[in-house]
């Protein structure tokens, strides 16, 4: 019965990673269509509402059974996640009946996380040449570290000219969606295989050693009497 139990939850876990991979083989493949792109928007907003009212619920049942003064903090600590979530759901919901109206909010996002890379990188780059002028630190770190701060550079210069568009920046995150699923489901599907090889090999030990049970060993308990005479002339 264990062994049923066991195989049918392996085989459930290997299904999942093949549905995770196919779901990102999916996304990638009808990233740019924007009916796709409404559903699963759509799907993710209806998803962050939902957990969102269900911690309203809870919070709302611990407060009235086990609430104190003592619990304020918490309470609104889980308050501000769950509105964050709340307000999130719902603007993933207008985002995915209303795309057209949102394209400014992309736009200055794109422009937004540009910026914010170039400036990064740029930041970088002059403390790294300040401290080459006064000789401080590794010349060949600093000289290092301005090379490292080119990527944000030019990340930052991609998402300006070309994810300032709504289209083009929600290709990319559907894409980087569908990638992730794709890893997710292989990873998760390597990770079964070596649980079901581990287990096998467990299951082969048991069952030669319930085969081939080793013989009891043969233990001498034999007590030997030593009789100490005393010697009267001593």
């Amino acid at each position: 019965m264990k062994n049923t139990k066991r195989t049918f939850w392996n085989i459930w876990n290997l299904v999942l990673s093949v549905l995770f991979i196919g779901l990102g083989i999916v996304t990638c493949a009808f990233c740019a269509n924007k009916d796709f792109q409404n559903v699963i928007i759509l799907i993710v907003g209806i998803f962050l509402l939902t957990i969102a009212g269900l911690q309203i619920i809870a919070q709302v049942f611990r407060i009235i059974f086990f609430g104190s003064t003592r619990t304020l903090k918490t309470d609104l600590s889980v308050a501000t996640v769950t509105a964050s979530e709340l307000a999130m759901g719902v603007i993933t919901v207008m985002v995915a009946f209303n795309q057209g109206d949102f394209e400014i909010l992309f736009k200055y996002l794109g422009y937004f996380t540009g910026i914010l890379l170039i400036s990064i990188g740029a930041i970088i780059i002059i403390y790294e040449i300040v401290f080459i002028v006064r000789k401080i630190g590794s010349v060949t770190l600093s000289i290092l570290a301005m090379f490292l701060a080119l990527i944000p550079i030019v990340l930052g210069i991609v998402f300006i000219v070309f994810l300032s568009d709504q289209a083009h920046l929600l290709t990319l995150i559907f894409v980087i969606l569908g990638i992730g699923l794709i890893l997710f489901g292989l990873c998760y599907m390597a990770i079964v295989i070596f649980k079901m090889r581990a287990e096998r090999v467990i299951d082969e030990v048991l069952d030669d050693a319930e085969n081939n049970p080793e013989p009891t060993p043969y233990i001498d308990v034999t007590v030997e009497e030593h009789v100490h005479v005393s010697d009267d002339n001593e």
